[in-house]
């Protein structure tokens, strides 16, 4: 499994009820 997809997927979960989810997750996902 790909350890982005899995932290996007966490990432997303716990951020799902931001409007900027997306792009704070854009913004902060590991090199």
């Amino acid at each position: 499994m790909s350890e982005t997809s899995n932290w996007k997927l966490g990432c997303a979960e716990v951020m799902c009820s931001w409007h900027h989810a997306m792009a704070f997750c854009e913004i902060s996902k590991p090199a």
